[in-house]
């Protein structure tokens, strides 16, 4: 008698207790998702995130929910513009060691939402820049001058240095905080910037847009262009011939690669498309993936044929890959792509870069096929000079 009284009851407990687990269960996501999207500085111009930092303990917490709802939270993270890079790869490899279904679904979407920005870049933004190579602290690009033309369009040139090679570059306002894709000028003449501090430079600055006109001067020395001339493009095929003499892609070929892509369209303009990847392929992609798809520049970056690592075309970065059969002064360049295939289903690789004589690093990743793909499951900067 005692039992058959008993067993209604706990049912009853039991239907009245899920619900309010549940609900505090989304409570605390919501709470995580909340700390892992807000908009935080306190990380610039730093190599490692202390462990306490209350985001990564959000990615940290998330990894350990390990639900699809946490899976989704850590890919809403990926796909946000301007976020930390650092703390994104913190994410991408703990949707790797969370492993499920849904977690590899968030890679993926988060792989494609990196390759559409290339063809769809955000809009460009003055200000605090991210470096493609993350030893490298965030800089500044900052107008020199500014002016309106005669319909009341505000143009702005701010300049680009690597490595003594300046270049200044045109945009124009589209509204609050955003500007039109730069256009590299064909400028000879200018004196050379010299910064005074991060935000600052040597010379004042004027600028002049007159129609189709640029003028500019910098202490009394004057220099003049077009954007038509600026924008040039031999070939028409997307890539203005000054920018192609940068890439040392060819402005008489509108496909330098031939594979069926035109160079202003193609992310990897000098390496053409592998058709039948294998393992390998895929495992460097992982390691590119986790290093360059996580940060927002629009710089080029140069893989070294020095080996097959450089024959097969890396997506996700939001600037251009280019190949080259040497370094290039004023790149990143990636110098090496090692993979060991440690099994069928675990593997490790080591991607090593060079910036200059003082300014190279080595990261190592171990990986896993999971459902399939292989995914980073951790990610470490072992080496900088």
């Amino acid at each position: 008698m005692l039992g058959t009284n008993l067993r209604p009851r706990i049912l009853v407990v039991l239907v009245v207790l899920l619900p309010v687990i549940s609900s505090a269960a989304d409570s605390d996501l919501r709470s995580l998702r909340d700390i892992l999207l807000k908009e935080d500085s306190s990380l610039d111009g730093t190599f490692r995130i202390r462990g306490e930092h209350p985001r990564l303990k959000a990615i940290q917490q998330l990894e350990a929910d390990g639900s699809a709802k946490a899976a989704a939270i850590l890919k809403d993270f990926l796909t946000t513009h301007g976020a930390e890079r650092k703390l994104k790869q913190h994410a991408l490899t703990a949707l790797g060691r969370i492993g499920t279904p849904e977690a590899i679904d968030a890679i993926q979407k988060f792989e494609y939402w990196s390759q559409k920005r290339f063809a769809h870049p955000a809009h460009f933004k003055l200000g605090k820049t991210e470096h493609p190579m993350d030893h490298f602290a965030d800089y500044y690009l900052d107008p020199i001058a500014q002016a309106a033309d005669e319909t009341g369009k505000t143009w702005a040139i701010f300049p680009w240095s690597r490595y003594g090679r300046q270049d200044i570059w045109l945009t124009s306002s589209t509204g609050k905080d955003s500007w039109s894709k730069p256009i590299l000028l064909d400028l000879s003449g200018m004196p050379h910037l010299v910064r005074t501090s991060e935000r600052a430079f040597d010379k004042k600055c004027q600028l002049q847009v007159e129609g189709d006109s640029v003028t500019v001067t910098c202490d009394g020395t004057t220099a003049k262009t077009s954007t038509s001339r600026s924008l040039t493009d031999s070939d028409n095929d997307g890539l203005p011939d000054i920018v192609e003499e940068r890439f040392l892609t060819d402005m008489k070929n509108p496909d330098s690669d031939g594979d069926g892509v035109a160079d202003g369209n193609d992310s990897n303009p000098l390496t053409p498309v592998i058709k039948e990847p294998n393992d390998t392929h895929e495992i460097r992609q992982a390691v590119f993936s986790v290093l360059f798809a996580t940060c927002e520049s629009r710089d080029a970056v140069v893989v070294v044929d020095k080996g097959d690592f450089a024959r097969q075309e890396y997506h996700g970065f939001a600037g251009t890959v280019l190949r080259s059969m040497q370094k290039r002064d004023g790149f990143v360049n990636i110098m090496d792509l090692t993979v060991n295939l440690e099994s069928p289903t675990s593997a490790s690789a080591t991607i090593s870069d060079w910036e200059g004589s003082e300014a190279a690093s080595t990261h190592k990743a171990k990986l896993k096929k999971v459902n399939g793909k292989w995914v980073v499951v951790e990610f470490t900067l072992t080496r900088i000079s």
